[in-house]
């Protein structure tokens, strides 16, 4: 849409390519016809390839189907990682949409922040973490730099924990977030497990 290309040029001079980012969404979500018909999107930035990007789907669509919103968060930064979001439209409407506003990059309030917030804000719709760590290749389009920090054994189990962890704390915060027993007990062995085998594995370095 040329019209909208020469809107978004002015908005980047604005208020930053995040603001650009969440018109994008905005308008897919009122234009697009696939939009329509899906119950979830999965937006990834498009300079990077995900490569574990099927896992990380089908986590969400057979372990955490009534998920609405999965991102990688850092609740000590009030930061959540906007390369990959599993959303609903629901969510993505009412909960970050009607904050977008917010979103200037010269005020330093970005689109990572917005995120957070309307993640920690809302009280209508259920929050994961990813439990699978992101795999990226490529280029940043925001500081030039390479992707990939490698998959690690030991990298992938110290991203889990940290992740079980920022979800522990939410739900103490959002009590409406509690997940089903099941999913309660299986996580929670998970993380004690995970705890168990890093702590073997600094062991073992320090030996």
């Amino acid at each position: 849409d040329p019209e909208m290309s020469r809107g978004l040029g002015d908005v980047y001079k604005r208020q930053g390519k995040g603001y650009g980012e969440a018109l994008i969404l905005e308008y897919a979500l009122e234009h697009s016809l696939f939009v329509h018909q899906c119950d979830f999107l999965v937006k990834i930035t498009g300079r990077l390839k995900l490569l574990n990007v099927n896992s990380m789907i089908g986590f969400h669509r057979y372990i955490l189907p009534h998920c609405d919103i999965q991102s990688e968060m850092d609740r000590r930064e009030r930061y959540s990682d906007s390369r990959m979001l599993i959303t609903s439209k629901g969510f993505l409407q009412h909960s970050f949409l009607a904050r977008k506003e917010r979103i200037d990059d010269s005020k330093g309030c970005n689109f990572e922040h917005i995120l957070f917030t309307s993640i920690d804000e809302q009280k209508d719709f259920v929050f994961y973490p990813f439990l699978i760590r992101p795999l990226w290749r490529g280029i940043s389009g925001t500081n030039g730099r390479e992707y990939w920090e490698g998959n690690y054994r030991s990298l992938k189990l110290a991203y889990f924990k940290r992740m079980l962890n920022c979800m522990t704390e939410y739900n103490m915060c959002h009590p409406h977030n509690k997940p089903s027993m099941g999913v309660r007990l299986v996580l929670g062995m998970a993380g004690m497990a995970v705890g168990t085998v890093l702590r073997f594995f600094d062991w073992i370095k320090n030996e």
